[in-house]
């Protein structure tokens, strides 16, 4: 069909890297010189913020995720460098891994081990390329829990990564905090027109454009420096709104390279086929506001389409393809 429609959707690739909505826990609090504290202030207590938290697991807690200072990256006491204030051969008299025989002379306590020995930690995080941990692919925490940023650390230059407790949203979730969303994944506020995001979804971690497999998903950057791994914009179905939760819509959008990608947006209105608009948050799910006729026009795939009412599927310029299949919208 020759007759096309003329202007797009620019989608800058990029993102704001803080989430909508994160939680504002302290940063964490000094450890007691024994390293025993009963209970940690902490909102979101985690491996590294200077609390011994038993339920967690801990048996020490330095500040920091570093192996070989006395207390390992799963806060678990190690050797050589003992946790304490004492060396192994100061707390005993032999290393902890050797062996006191008992004979006849010897008492029942000659025959104990040290009174911190040490008991090795199972949870596989030292093969992990980054330290603390590695938002993509995600590596380096204790299960159960997932690599995120630290919100009160964390600039648009500077990335600051820790561990934390893993939600359980998927990349098609609403958040409204780090927390909801699962490991490899993170909160961010969703793409509108609205000088001031108002909702947010969980977003998956991206290195290169090939970790966002399914058609439509684009590895956005999420600021200008290498530090940061991308976001995958969301694969959906502008006509029906598959694959954006409710709430939100599915919009094509071309990027700055020109390359057409599907997200979902907050922008949602109430707007159906041929309503006025003067922003794309007028119009319904299923619909774009076409600001060259100030209309909302149904999504449609030429050159079969669902139209109605004598309108033609017309598709846009350049074409609109995404997955082998090229998007348009109805027209009168």
């Amino acid at each position: 069909m020759s007759a096309r429609i003329r202007g797009w959707v620019l989608l800058a690739a990029a993102v704001a890297v803080l989430p909508l909505a994160v939680w504002q826990g302290a940063a964490g609090c000094a450890e007691a010189g024994d390293d025993n504290v009963s209970a940690c202030p902490t909102a979101h207590p985690y491996c590294g913020d200077g609390c011994v938290d038993a339920a967690l697991g801990e048996t020490c807690d330095d500040g920091n995720r570093i192996p070989g200072d006395g207390c390992d990256p799963s806060c678990h006491r190690e050797f050589p460098v003992d946790a304490g204030d004492t060396t192994p051969e100061d707390d005993a008299g032999t290393m902890p891994d050797e062996t006191v025989m008992p004979d006849e002379t010897t008492t029942p306590e000659d025959t104990s081990r040290p009174e911190d020995t040490w008991i090795p930690d199972t949870t596989d995080t030292g093969s992990c390329p980054e330290s603390p941990c590695r938002l993509w692919p995600q590596c380096g925490c204790p299960a159960g829990q997932k690599c995120t940023y630290d919100p009160d650390l964390t600039t648009e230059t500077t990335l600051v990564k820790m561990c934390d407790t893993a939600g359980t949203g998927t990349t098609t979730s609403i958040c409204t905090a780090e927390s909801d969303c699962s490991a490899g994944t993170v909160c961010l506020a969703m793409s509108t027109e609205e000088p001031t995001p108002t909702l947010a979804m969980c977003f998956q971690y991206c290195a290169a454009q090939s970790d966002c497999a399914e058609a439509g998903s684009y590895c956005m950057a999420l600021t200008s420096s290498s530090a940061f791994p991308g976001a995958c914009s969301h694969a959906c179905t502008p006509s029906t709104g598959s694959g954006c939760p409710t709430g939100s819509k599915c919009n094509l959008y071309v990027t700055a390279a020109d390359e057409f990608i599907t997200d979902c947006t907050s922008d949602v209105g109430t707007g159906t086929q041929d309503s006025y608009c003067s922003a794309d948050g007028d119009c319904g799910r299923g619909t774009l506001c076409y600001t060259e006729l100030n209309q909302c026009l149904s999504y449609c795939t030429p050159p079969d389409s669902t139209c109605t009412g004598g309108r033609t599927c017309v598709g846009f310029d350049p074409p609109a393809t995404i997955g082998g299949t090229e998007w348009g919208l109805c027209v009168s």
